[in-house]
């Protein structure tokens, strides 16, 4: 008879399970043993989800079956919430309800049409939904988990053809029009060492990419200048040239960052904060730690701009010795500007790719433009929730509705209570029988 092996099982006070993990184990006739017999794992049940007293029986979130009951007892597997069904169940099942469940939220909340006019290539598009839901890592495990790949396969689409300037325009004129208003930056993430790629993002209150471009000329960025906000530039655009297009009367509004190099004051700025070390005017806290940060007004160039001095902030609130400068043309809030420019650049470095397997910038523009889409499709995963569930638990529970293939159809299994409640309160019709082809029409033209 199997039985249940548990690692690392922690139980919050009321009884609930924190953390764990679990796999079907047999006890299997070994000659050479000192028993005669030894331990084999059949099957890893993954994360705990809940236990029963005896330990013979619980809820699991399977890496290879999504959220699954299994009793160790009667050696059956059942959806949360279902009947029990014999574990030894010779058809092939996939789960159905996480992938189905995504598609229809991208369908109902637009995104799905949105992507699809940015992608007017239908092999681009192929390519791109494949990316979002991970089905181009390892299309045999893929396949094994999930119905997706039947509906976006992978179409070897060249990754350096999303990076053209073509595809950019088409990508960037339906995901993101021109005219939001909001922050805006306009940069390389610091010491980056791969092509020179430029993101803009604007944002009212979270940062959305809108364009993606070579830098060509750094003292002239290729920019709305009725932009509202502030625009953050890299050191790449810490020119001369800048500073003298855009002086304190511009309305056009920029931060740039300075690089510490000859012929500027970064030095002489830095020993002028210094002299407010330990101030507590100063120093404030922000959600990515203390800092240390003061304006100073100064000239740079021939022209009259701030200097907006940063440093964390360490022992005894003192600033560490790694400064960093931004530049503007406009008198700004010290710790909202900082608060700002971190998050914009924490939001770039998520979006582009290291550079290490790109050998030109249109592969690595492209696969930037494709990171951009899926955290497209992340934000309006993330934004659907149920009112005594969060997000991941969400998709979690929806793992448990599974599917096998009859002819060119989908069979749809039963759907558990938990998971019933998550596609009732989503206005999202759960089907008994999906024709896939016909499915298949229906993303590919939403």
């Amino acid at each position: 008879m199997p039985f249940i092996k548990i690692q690392k099982l922690v139980r919050n006070e009321d009884g609930s399970v924190r953390s764990g993990s679990a796999a079907i184990m047999d006890t299997v006739y070994d000659k050479d043993g000192k028993y005669h017999s030894r331990q084999v794992v059949r099957e890893r049940l993954g994360k705990i989800i809940s236990l029963d007293d005896s330990k013979r029986k619980g809820v699991f979130m399977s890496p290879t079956r999504g959220m699954i009951a299994y009793d160790a007892d009667k050696d059956e597997f059942s959806p949360a919430g279902t009947e029990p069904q014999p574990a030894s169940s010779g058809s092939h099942q996939m789960i159905f309800g996480e992938g189905y469940l995504m598609l229809e939220i991208l369908r109902k909340y637009g995104t799905l049409k949105l992507l699809r006019d940015a992608f007017p290539d239908e092999r681009a598009y192929l390519k791109v939904m494949n990316y979002i839901f991970s089905m181009d890592l390892d299309p045999e495990t893929a396949a094994e988990r999930s119905f997706v790949p039947l509906i976006f396969p992978d179409s070897g689409f060249d990754v350096s053809a999303l990076g053209t300037h073509a595809a950019k325009s088409s990508f960037f004129s339906a995901a993101a029009p021109e005219g939001e208003s909001g922050f805006s930056v306009y940069s390389d993430v610091y010491a980056y060492k791969g092509p020179h790629i430029m993101l803009r993002f604007s944002s009212a209150g979270d940062s959305c990419p809108v364009w993606c471009d070579a830098v060509t000329d750094p003292g002239a960025p290729d920019i709305n200048k009725d932009t509202e906000g502030i625009s953050f530039l890299s050191q790449d655009y810490f020119t001369e040239s800048l500073l003298s297009r855009y002086g304190q009367g511009s309305k056009f509004a920029f931060a740039a960052r300075m690089p510490a190099k000859k012929g500027l004051p970064f030095k002489d700025l830095c020993q002028k904060a210094l002299k407010h070390a330990g101030e507590k005017e100063y120093i404030f806290q922000t959600e990515y730690g203390k800092y240390f940060g003061i304006r100073k007004k100064t000239e740079i160039f021939g022209q009259k701009v701030y200097a907006y001095i940063y440093s964390a902030a360490g022992s005894f609130e003192m600033p560490s010795a790694g400064f960093f400068i931004l530049v503007s043309n406009k008198s700004l809030n010290v710790k909202d500007l900082l608060c700002s420019y971190i998050s914009l650049t924490e939001t770039e470095s998520a979006l582009r790719c290291d550079g290490s397997y790109a050998q030109n910038s249109e592969e690595l523009c492209g696969r930037t433009i494709m990171e951009i889409a899926s955290s497209i499709a992340d934000e309006t995963f993330g934004c659907v929730g149920l009112s005594d569930l969060d997000p991941d638990n969400v998709y979690c529970l929806a793992q448990s509705v599974t599917c096998r293939r009859e002819g060119n159809d989908l069979v749809i299994g039963e759907c558990g209570p938990l998971a019933k409640k998550i596609f009732d309160q989503l206005e999202i019709v759960l089907p008994e029988r999906l024709d896939i082809e016909e499915y298949r029409k229906s993303v590919m033209n939403p």
